[in-house]
């Protein structure tokens, strides 16, 4: 167990959640499922969670990203998690220190910051915890989490996740941009939450292989005439396999 976050052993994130930090990212995963059981009255069991990995050096963030983190804040809300690696707000983040810069000043709740360091330490984290290895671009990660009731504790499940490589990706024209591709996963999760989520936990209980699970919910999201052109290894593959 570290900290309030603990990943399943065997390779068993309401809003856009800053993640400048592993401290941040722990906070956050339990954060979000008081959030949502505040509105709606009813915690849920599991929730989709992305991890966004956009460094603020990469033009694709620049232009893509980080003028929309707001947007992205608010549209995720009750529909699933997005977590953004190295962003932070001051008031609202672990340890923001002299090595974050501002990279959005009218974001919600006052700016965005962003650190390199940030960045690099979730990056270090997940990728030790996942078996993941970053691209070195724009990558976006999905996995289930769920909230252990008996601890509070958030737990992650990598081994049913999808690594989907954003930069080619849209170099390929598989998708268009990143907000076209992170609104197809919001609507879907909004209209099938037991299918992104709850059905993955139950089956690793009944002992079934459900590595690459969240591939299937990237695909399904999509537009049927744009399927096709989505190459496993290039532009996705499940987590467990990266």
């Amino acid at each position: 167990m570290v900290g309030g976050l603990r990943v399943l052993q065997n390779g068993e994130v309401a809003f856009a959640v800053p993640a400048g930090s592993v401290a941040d990212l722990r906070f956050g995963l339990v954060n979000t499922f008081n959030q949502v059981g505040a509105e709606t009255g009813r915690t849920p069991a599991s929730r989709l969670l992305a991890l966004l990995f956009a460094p603020d050096g990469a033009p694709l963030a620049r232009q893509q990203v980080i003028p929309r983190l707001g947007q992205f804040h608010w549209r995720s809300r009750l529909a699933m998690d997005l977590f953004c690696a190295g962003y932070g707000r001051r008031g609202g983040s672990a340890g923001i220190d002299q090595t974050f810069r501002t990279v959005l000043d009218h974001g919600p709740d006052g700016e965005w910051l962003f650190s390199d360091l940030g960045f690099d330490e979730v990056r270090r984290y997940v990728e030790t915890e996942s078996g993941w290895r970053y691209s070195g671009e724009v990558d976006l990660l999905l996995v289930n989490a769920r909230l252990n009731t008996e601890d509070g504790e958030a737990l992650l499940d990598f081994r049913s996740g999808a690594e989907i490589r954003l930069a080619n990706a849209i170099a390929d024209q598989a998708i268009g941009s990143v907000a076209g591709l992170l609104e197809r996963l919001f609507e879907y999760a909004e209209h099938n939450p037991d299918t992104a989520t709850a059905k993955n936990f139950a089956a690793k209980e009944a002992g079934k292989t459900i590595a690459g699970s969240l591939v299937d919910v990237v695909l399904g999201a999509l537009p049927v005439d744009v399927r096709p052109l989505w190459k496993r290894g290039r532009h996705i593959r499940p987590l467990a396999f990266a």
